[in-house]
């Protein structure tokens, strides 16, 4: 039985540090599951079904993507394809590549195929979001029966792939995107 203030602090604090200890370690388990290099190597309970998607040999692969887990997502699947990755395109965001310098996960290789566009400085579209979605169309609507396109997905992708239907302009979405902001929207 607690019969004083310190020996009930002192319980709640060895209790509260446990479960905090706890809880961050739970935290970082989930985290690592779903980081790319574990879903491709195993460690996960889907990584066989992902490898075995990867099964046509004969076929070409591309890839393209946005987001700001993409550049990860991309090296994995780099790694996996080898010579069968064909070609592809990357939107992510501004500093990205700086951040993870040097960073195994999430360098490409020297002679990828995969070009990587940054852009949407603060998660604002720009020329290079526009530009990355131009291409990402132009590689989408290239596939053949011969080919296989693989798609990326992360946040952030409303500022990475910003592709306004005409007669909209890039200036005026972004217009609208500060007006809605300016009012709250989120």
């Amino acid at each position: 039985m607690i019969r004083s203030w310190p020996q009930f602090a002192r319980k709640m604090s060895t209790a509260n540090s446990a479960s905090l200890t706890n809880l961050r370690e739970l935290f970082l388990c989930g985290v690592e599951a779903v980081k790319p290099k574990s879903l491709f190597d195993g460690r996960h309970s889907s990584a066989g079904s992902i490898r075995e998607s990867f099964l046509h040999d004969h076929k070409r692969y591309h890839v393209v993507g946005f987001g700001k887990a993409v550049l990860g997502m991309a090296v994995q699947l780099e790694r996996h394809l080898g010579s069968r990755l064909s070609g592809g395109c990357i939107s992510i965001p501004t500093g990205t590549g700086e951040r993870f310098a040097g960073e195994a996960e999430f360098t490409l290789s020297p002679s990828t195929a995969i070009e990587v566009i940054e852009c949407a400085r603060n998660n604002l579209p720009d020329e290079g979001s526009l530009m990355a979605a131009k291409k990402i169309k132009q590689i989408a609507h290239s596939m053949t029966s011969d080919d296989v396109l693989c798609v990326l997905v992360s946040g952030g992708g409303s500022a990475l792939l910003c592709l306004p239907k005409e007669p909209i302009t890039l200036e005026e979405k972004l217009q609208l995107i500060k007006s809605l902001a300016t009012a709250g929207a989120s």
